[in-house]
């Protein structure tokens, strides 16, 4: 995208940065439907909406803003949004998602690299609850109104994975792109 290649430019010019992509074996996980007999969670159900006619709808604009323009909010506990995907402290809301964007979103979350197995090529809307591995510090004064704090006794992200979405991560080993640093000095004085 053109703001990529703008701050690539930029940090080549600025620090002499130069970098190549490289392909390393590291450790992955495999995101595969968790029972042999292929019956997914009660959580997880195949999406009914038209996303595309909901982009083109009655003034909708680009990034799920309606006709008045601000950006609509998260959706109500238990309650997906139609097209899109929601995240916060130990809750993800989605509607209309791929397994492959599924596997994108949980990637930074288990930290390797998360490939679909699932053989799942549908759409799914999902609202997923856990407790992540580390809780982040309350901001000074507390949390926003309407945001609540995951319960510190829910089940971990793997768990959640399985007994609300019947999905499951593998462990794996595979081939992943890595960009390596091969230039990188010191920015010259304007």
């Amino acid at each position: 995208d053109i703001v990529s290649a703008m701050l690539q430019s930029l940090l080549a010019d600025r620090f002499s940065l130069r970098i190549r992509r490289d392909r390393r074996e590291m450790d992955t996980y495999d995101l595969v439907v968790a029972r042999g007999d292929g019956k997914l969670g009660d959580r997880l159900i195949v999406s009914t909406a038209d996303c595309a006619a909901r982009g083109r709808g009655a003034g909708a604009g680009a990034r799920g803003r309606g006709p008045s323009g601000p950006p609509r909010g998260p959706p109500a506990a238990g309650a997906p949004p139609p097209c899109g995907m929601f995240m916060g402290l130990g809750r993800v809301s989605a509607g209309n998602v791929t397994m492959a964007e599924v596997a994108r979103m949980l990637a930074p979350r288990v930290n390797r690299i998360v490939e679909d197995k699932t053989g799942l090529t549908g759409r799914y809307q999902f609202e997923l609850e856990f407790t992540p591995d580390q809780l982040p510090n309350a901001p000074p004064g507390g949390l926003p109104p309407g945001i609540e704090p995951p319960p510190s006794d829910g089940p971990s992200l793997f768990t959640a994975l399985q007994e609300q979405l019947g999905l499951k991560l593998e462990s794996a080993r595979g081939a992943v792109e890595v960009i390596v640093i091969e230039q990188l000095e010191r920015p010259t004085e304007d």
